[in-house]
Order: structure tokens, then sequence, then C-alpha cells
């Protein structure tokens, strides 16, 4: 199971990096906001032992929400 999950989160970063030329600053961030979101969700679920894609999909949810939130307060300040 651990290497499936490796395995995924790899190929989810492997896609979101590739795709994110033509993307704007803040439509970037979401997409790293979930990326890292997923990744500590998945991390978490290893330490904790809890439900892997529970967590994931709840790290990614709150990652992205969390880099969309901050590149809005600071569209301002580039």
């Amino acid at each position: 199971m651990k290497r499936f999950l490796t395995a995924a989160l790899l190929l989810a970063a492997l896609l979101a990096g590739t795709g994110c030329t033509n993307m704007s600053r803040t439509q970037q961030a979401i997409v790293s906001g979930a990326m890292l979101g997923a990744a500590g969700g998945a991390g978490m679920a290893m330490i904790a032992g809890g439900a892997a894609t529970t967590s994931i999909v709840a790290g990614a949810v709150m990652g992205g929400l969390g880099g969309g939130i901050l590149t809005s307060q600071n569209a301002g300040y580039q």
C-alpha cells in the first residue's frame, strides 16, 4: 500500500508540475498548495495510522484553499 501511495503522489506531482506554464499566479498557488497539502495528509496518515485516502483528499482541499486565499490576499504586493 505504501508503494502505491508513493507512486500516486509522484505521478500527481509530475502531472501538476507539467501543466503550470499557462496558469495565473493564483492558479499556481492553488495547485502548489493542494500538492503540499496532499503530501502532508499522506505523511500524517502514515504517522497516525489513519485512512490514507481521506487524509490525502482533506490535505489537498485545505492546501488548495490556503494557497488560493493567501495569493488573493497578497495580490496587490506583486
